[in-house]
């Protein structure tokens, strides 16, 4: 399941026992640059999205209407890479 907010993954994980992850963690990793204090983040390998999506077959999107075009777009392209079927 993945969620646009950290308090609805928590939820769907407590409420009704399955995995979730929020949109942003699942599909980008932060790349902290230390010398001038920032956090870049960017789309993750695909050897890294399928730690996410290990025995999954459906990615489930709650609140699909907060997704952006360009969330969806990463979504999409990362769903396909990894062979689950994406449901909104």
């Amino acid at each position: 399941m993945l969620a646009p907010t950290n308090r609805t993954a928590l939820r769907v994980r407590t409420a009704a026992g399955l995995p979730a992850s929020t949109n942003h963690k699942f599909l980008y990793k932060p790349n902290f640059d230390e010398g001038q204090g920032t956090i870049k983040f960017t789309k993750r390998k695909s050897e890294e999205l399928e730690e996410f999506a290990a025995e999954a077959k459906v990615a489930i999107v709650d609140e699909a209407s907060m997704v952006s075009e360009e969330q969806d777009e990463d979504l999409r392209e990362a769903c396909y890479k990894l062979g689950l079927t994406l449901v909104y």
